[in-house]
């Protein structure tokens, strides 16, 4: 089962995010087979990134952390918040159209 990973970046990151990210797309490289989707959350396709949001293909919440918590934006403390849940994708494209 899929985990969220919903991360809100700290007021004046910007600077060390863009510092960090050569080394955080490597990550996301080397682990990309345990990633269903990835990617930066704005305000508006304009601005600057505020935060993150990964889908992690994993089925306890303590795998996903721990690939999180690997995340050199992460360990660079780049995050203010993270929130990490079970996530029940149960209508879209990405499933078919509904799971019920």
């Amino acid at each position: 089962m899929p985990h969220i990973c919903y991360c809100i970046d700290a007021p004046d990151s910007a600077e060390k995010r863009q510092a960090t990210m050569a080394a955080h797309f490597a990550y996301v490289e080397q682990i990309i087979d345990e990633i269903e989707v990835a990617g930066p959350l704005r305000d508006s396709a304009a601005d600057s990134p505020q935060g993150s949001c990964i889908i992690y293909r994993s089925n306890d919440r303590e795998t996903a952390l721990r690939l999180l918590h690997a995340d050199p934006y992460y360990q660079a403390g780049i995050w203010q918040e993270v929130r990490c849940h079970h996530f029940n994708a149960a209508a879209g494209n990405w499933v078919g159209g509904t799971a019920w």
